[in-house]
């Protein structure tokens, strides 16, 4: 019985193959009219290779209430449910095509987990990148810190972003304390080229040092300099730098517990990680669905316009953005594109659009869509 079941499902998927690509060239030239056609045939394409991709599934949308509960409360266990707003169909032809690639609500289901796995697999596949010098440019540590002990805590959260988020900086990094109140990123470099990032620490805290140092290090990923401190969009770097913090910490603390710590008798401090984290955003405001975080978010522009570093306003994004990254980290893998292009005057969206559009290749273009879509917007792509 399971073997005929097994056969079954291999036909459906090898139809599905074939269909995905049948439909993908008549979208094509239906697309020479309807550009929103073109864009839904590079996603039949795609799935025709793979049996499918996150973008492949752009346009399900059952139509039942019950199957949509059913479809939410399933993809809440995987990914951040709400950008599958981006699924519901654009016409009647897509809904067409739909009912003719997924005549059941099972094989929908298993088709998207095939897609799930495909695409996760290739996350998967991406290289991980060798170090940058990192070192500490200072003789000693003030409040009792040994400089091997912190050096080993930024190493782990360099690592980290290495190892899950397939991303480094371009430059070596020096990292000092700093005499003022808060952490920060120099934007000029130093003379042997160096990045420079300060930390506010007085003593030995691996959170607190971790959690200032992946902001710090997020914004290097961006290239933060060549940004213009007028950027009316600049809160939206410093929420992706909160969401760095926040992500970072979560991922060593699981490595540490499970014995992958830099010490052995560090293995404990991870629970500590955790729970920095989990004190951090205890109160953030959190959304049901994309569509009141967007209204949210829109209320709340004027406010992180004037004063980027909102830090309650930055979190509530961050966290927004935080189930996403955890399911799927190679997303920080975008980041370095975010100031390629940059128009100062330009609206949110707009610059969500130019970081898009940026970025080289279709892979990582795909995961700022999906970035947006978690933040109530939708991008154009071709």
């Amino acid at each position: 019985m399971m073997k005929r079941k097994r056969e079954i499902f291999v036909f459906e998927l090898y139809f599905l193959r074939v269909t995905s690509a049948l439909m993908a060239t008549a979208l094509l030239l239906y697309g020479t009219i309807r550009i929103d056609h073109k864009m839904l045939a590079s996603d039949y394409l795609y799935s025709a290779k793979h049996f499918g991709t996150f973008a492949a599934t752009r346009c399900f949308e059952p139509k039942e209430e019950d199957l949509r509960i059913q479809r939410e409360e399933s993809w809440r266990k995987t990914l951040s449910s709400d950008f599958l707003q981006e699924l519901e169909p654009r016409d009647k032809l897509n809904e067409w095509l739909l009912n003719l690639l997924f005549p059941s609500w099972r094989l929908r289901t298993q088709y998207n987990q095939v897609a799930l796995e495909a695409f996760e697999n290739k996350l998967a596949s991406i290289k991980e990148l060798e170090p940058r010098p990192l070192k500490i440019g200072q003789p000693d540590w003030s409040g009792g810190v040994q400089l091997e002990n912190a050096q080993a805590v930024i190493d782990a959260v360099a690592k980290t972003f290495r190892t899950y988020g397939r991303v480094t900086a371009a430059d070596p990094i020096l990292v000092y304390q700093t005499t003022g109140p808060s952490p920060i990123a120099i934007r000029d470099a130093a003379p042997g080229g160096e990045r420079v990032i300060r930390l506010a620490t007085r003593g030995p805290y691996w959170s607190q040092i971790a959690y200032q140092f992946a902001h710090e290090y997020c914004h290097v990923l961006t290239k933060h300099w060549t940004a213009s401190y007028e950027h009316s969009n600049m809160w939206f770097a410093e929420s992706l730098c909160e969401l760095a913090s926040l992500w970072c910490l979560e991922k060593m603390g699981d490595d540490w517990l499970a014995g992958n710590a830099p010490y052995p008798n560090w293995q404990s401090y991870g629970e500590s990680l955790k729970t920095y984290v989990t004190d951090h955003i205890k109160d953030t405001p959190t959304f049901d669905s994309a569509t009141p975080f967007a209204e949210w978010l829109t209320s709340n522009l004027d406010t992180l316009r004037n004063d980027r570093t909102k830090r309650d306003l930055n979190t509530t994004v961050a966290v927004r953005l935080l189930p996403l990254f955890r399911k799927l980290p190679t997303f920080w893998f975008t980041v370095p594109f975010l100031n390629n292009d940059i128009n100062p005057d330009d609206d949110f969206q707009t610059h969500l659009q130019r970081w898009h559009d940026a970025i080289p290749d279709d892979y990582r273009r795909s995961a700022v869509r999906l970035i947006a879509a978690e933040l109530g917007f939708s991008l154009k792509y071709d």
